[in-house]
């Protein structure tokens, strides 16, 4: 499991463990992948992205797990 600092807003970041998510079964974890990709705007970023219904972020502060499609974050985010 891959973690990631994630920006929600102004406010500070949090840290979050990271799965893939499949249509499987309903929904159910799977591997969590990172490449490389160029961003117009930030230059070289790390695209992280999972399964069919993308990836499932479970933030460290116990708050509730959430979901988005991929995440393009800098190499400073990827602790």
């Amino acid at each position: 499991m891959a973690t990631v600092r994630y920006w929600a807003g102004a406010g500070e970041p949090v840290l979050c463990d990271v799965a893939g998510w499949s249509s499987a079964g309903g929904g159910t974890p799977c591997q969590a992948l990172a490449a490389p990709v160029e961003d117009s705007g930030a230059g070289v970023v790390t695209l992280v992205y999972g399964g069919d219904w993308g990836i499932r972020l479970s933030p460290r502060d116990g708050t509730a797990p959430f979901g988005e499609p991929y995440l393009l974050v800098s190499d400073e985010d990827l602790p």
